[in-house]
């Protein structure tokens, strides 16, 4: 038996801790409301932890994949055969599963590049950027601000190259330094780190000034017991607060504002307030990195795949359209 798009009514990604649906593909209606058909299958496989991985209900059926992290499930009509359709699933679920933990392996990373083909630049970009120079244990040198594509055009190629992390070692220090020497950001910089390398050594000073000058432009605006955050996040300190245990989000009362002026107080930081003052960015902070930061401030991800179901929707789309083009190949 093939593989039939046109039996497809509904995918779901579930997150197996909480049971909560990470993305859904409805390629055509079902006569049963799709969230009632996540809640059913959540309670009978998670909660209930029944070892069903084909459930027949109505006119459907139900087929099932548990990962790591997730489970997915696809609303068919009736097939005689589930196998054609079980493996694009557990694709489905080693993509999520992949990049579901803390880190990301080289060889994971060009897959998820793969699904990133917008050629503008969006928070995505940004985060799986960021997320290389983790795993590369390079992220005390900060974001890496400027055109993520470009970044990410040199990097991948060089991941699995003998020389590569040298290459990208170098590559990253020199943007680094140039985005520190034109006054962009300096969000998770190590101090700590860079008086132990000589290119970042000579620029603490500068560093530490840039920091105190943005934290004075960015104007916070307090109305009523409500208080935008949103400049504030984009400098290194504002992050560090939310990094920190206050986790206050784009916005936060009076009580918890206080209690970051307290905090920062105990550096000398003032910060300005204003009633109204516009909370479109920063000068030094790209756009894209701007929507970045707010992005994962608002979600406060641990993953790549946390931050957006677009992402895995995406690629669930992709699984189906290489299925049926491999098997119109082999025909």
């Amino acid at each position: 038996m093939q593989f039939d798009t046109d039996k497809i009514r509904y995918v779901s990604l579930i997150k197996m801790d909480g049971g909560k649906p990470v993305a859904t593909v409805s390629n055509r209606e079902t006569t049963v409301d799709p969230d009632l058909i996540d809640g059913f299958v959540t309670a009978v496989i998670i909660f209930a932890k029944t070892p069903i991985r084909t459930i027949r209900k109505a006119a459907y059926d139900i087929i099932i994949e548990v990962g790591e992290s997730y489970l997915l499930l696809c609303v068919l009509d009736p097939v005689p055969d589930e196998v054609p359709y079980r493996e694009p699933m557990k694709k489905v679920l080693e993509f999520a599963d992949m990049f579901s933990r803390g880190w990301v392996n080289p060889p994971h990373v060009h897959e998820i590049a793969s699904q990133l083909t917008s050629q503008n630049p969006n928070w995505m970009h940004f985060h799986l950027l960021q997320c290389i120079l983790s795993s590369l244990d390079m992220s005390w040198m900060g974001f890496l601000d400027g055109n993520p594509n470009e970044h990410l055009q040199f990097i991948l190629p060089r991941l699995e190259q003998p020389q590569g992390r040298n290459e990208i070692y170098d590559y990253v220090t020199d943007k680094i330094c140039e985005q520190i020497d034109a006054g962009g950001t300096s969000i998770g910089v190590d101090i700590d780190q860079m008086i132990q390398h000589a290119h970042f050594a000579v620029r603490v000073k500068k560093v530490l000034k840039q920091r105190q000058l943005e934290v004075e432009k960015a104007e916070i605006v307090v109305n009523g017991n409500s208080v935008n955050l949103k400049n504030f996040l984009l400098t290194a300190y504002g992050f560090r607060i939310h990094q920190g245990g206050l986790k206050p989000g784009v916005s936060c009362d009076l009580q918890t504002f206080n209690k970051i002026k307290q905090e920062l107080g105990q550096y000398g930081i003032t910060l300005k307030t204003n009633t109204y003052t516009s909370q479109n960015g920063l000068a030094g902070v790209s756009m894209g990195m701007r929507d970045y930061i707010w992005t994962i401030i608002r979600t406060n991800p641990n993953s790549i795949s946390s931050l957006s179901s677009e992402l895995v929707n995406r690629f669930i789309k992709s699984i189906v359209v290489r299925t049926i083009n491999k098997q119109f190949s082999l025909v």
